[in-house]
């Protein structure tokens, strides 16, 4: 996994990671079971994504925040 990415990949990310707060709210406040199963794997996926992201980024710059104590 790369550190660096793309704008319009982070882009992606960020517009998805935003929808699915902004549906998160809805369903917390408005509707119940509005959220599919689809929409929460994806969500799931993407957090995955954004996880090995920030693993990657600290990897390169910061890998002494990865050591086990």
């Amino acid at each position: 996994m790369k550190a660096r990415q793309s704008v319009a990949e982070r882009r992606r990310l960020d517009d998805l990671l935003d929808a699915c707060r902004r549906r998160r709210n809805l369903a917390q406040y408005d509707r119940a079971d509005s959220i599919s199963l689809a929409e929460s794997q994806a969500l799931r996926a993407a957090a995955r994504e954004l996880q090995e992201q920030v693993v990657a980024w600290l990897a390169e710059l910061h890998p002494e925040l990865l050591r086990s104590p």
